[in-house]
């Protein structure tokens, strides 16, 4: 068998395989955490659904620092930053489970995924750079996907659909922060922080507000929590070995994922209006990445 000419492609093309199975495995995680989260939800509030999943991810992500850094793994000069991101990053959970308990799993994942188009408008707001004009295409598209799956004109109209917006709203916030943490933090560290203020906020909102479950229950946290933490372990190394605009568009497999799980658990079959909008949201999104990135030299 002849030798790879180019030893450095062939290397590239295994790292970006393995991103995108990485990635592949994150946007199962994601679909299985929504799934799980509105079962769960059938019992408990969505307060001790985020509670338990950040406990978890915490009691989870500790060892992991200690064991490769140490002691001084936990340092970070970047509180303020860490609790912005924390701070968004919960709310954005526990809107979300709030959304789904009151709207189908699709339509609650869709409107959390749409955190790609409304991330320029945070950028803007945040460090006044104003978005490149090619970047309105993606977002002129996605919003209108938007309108369709809110559909104001319906006769009943579900306040989760709202509650569902805002979750990316502020899933967009902790994305950019994320970003800008990225600069100085591990990725472990920056997770890791996130679970622990998260389950300290939750703590005595999921106390006051705490419903007694069984088994079936607790089954259905413990998974939501599992799936919580392996989407962002695995998204975490998927973006370690591949660029975002290559693996960008894996990353809303997890939309079918949950559409495929209501249709199966729930029997919940998307209106004409909300797959078209699904479509225009999922285009949107990518053409928000892929027009937003900027030439690379070298």
């Amino acid at each position: 068998m002849a030798a790879n000419p180019n030893p450095s492609t062939g290397a590239h093309r295994e790292k970006l395989w393995a991103a995108a199975l990485f990635m592949l495995l994150s946007s199962l995680a994601s679909g299985g955490m929504a799934a799980f989260g509105k079962e769960a939800g059938r019992f408990v509030t969505a307060y001790q659904i985020v509670f338990i999943q950040n406990l978890f991810g915490a009691l989870c992500l500790f060892p992991m620092i200690l064991m490769r850094w140490g002691w001084s793994g936990f340092k970070t000069q970047m509180v303020a930053a860490h609790l912005l991101r924390d701070l968004a990053g919960t709310a954005c959970f526990v809107l979300f489970f709030l959304a789904v308990a009151d709207i189908s799993l699709i339509n609650a994942v869709l409107l959390l995924n749409t955190a790609p188009l409304l991330m320029p408008f945070v950028v803007w707001v945040w460090i006044r750079r104003r978005p490149e004009a090619r970047i309105w295409w993606g977002v002129v598209v996605g919003f209108i996907g938007v309108v369709l799956i809110l559909n104001p004109g319906a006769s009943a109209f579900q306040p989760g659909m709202i509650l569902g917006f805002l979750s990316g709203l502020l899933s967009a916030i902790a994305y950019v922060t994320v970003r800008f943490l990225n600069r100085t933090e591990e990725p472990l560290l920056i997770n890791f922080y996130y679970f622990l203020v998260g389950s300290l906020l939750l703590l005595p909102v999921a106390i006051w507000q705490w419903r007694a479950t069984g088994w079936w229950g607790w089954s259905m946290l413990i998974g939501n929590a599992v799936c919580v933490v392996l989407s962002l372990i695995t998204v975490t190394w998927a973006f370690r070995l591949g660029r975002i605009y290559v693996l960008s568009a894996l990353i809303y497999l997890a939309i079918i994922w949950s559409g495929i799980l209501g249709w199966i658990f729930w029997g919940t079959i998307p209106t004409f209006l909300s797959a078209i909008g699904a479509i225009l949201v999922i285009l949107g999104g990518l053409l928000s990445i892929f027009l937003g990135k900027r030439p690379e030299k070298g």
